[in-house]
């Protein structure tokens, strides 16, 4: 199944917009792979993928919002500070990978 998904992924440089679309790519060429191979209907593969990244996203905004409020308690960040994290991660200037789990 991996031959069906060929589709090339971003440059480290691709803005936001070109990342999202190469994903939703990704994402369209996974559900057809899927559902051809599972014998099912597209939309109902489309679907349950569309779900699983919409849990993703939560948890991990989730996640991340857990670690700025641990920052604050901490002492490592103003309140000031994590709300402009927040807004940076908010409009995709910046992610925190592993929030949380102490990586850096």
């Amino acid at each position: 199944m991996r031959d069906h998904l060929d589709t090339t992924r971003p440059s480290r440089d691709a803005t936001q917009s070109e990342r999202d679309a190469a994903r939703d790519a990704r994402q369209a060429e996974l559900a057809t792979a899927l559902a051809t191979e599972l014998d099912i209907d597209e939309a109902t593969v489309t679907a349950a993928l569309t779900e699983i990244q919409t849990e993703r996203d939560a948890a991990e905004a989730a996640d991340e919002e857990a670690a700025l409020g641990q920052a604050v308690a901490d002492g490592t960040l103003s309140q000031t500070e994590a709300e402009a994290v927040q807004k940076a991660i908010d409009a995709g200037i910046v992610s925190i990978r592993g929030a949380g789990h102490g990586h850096r």
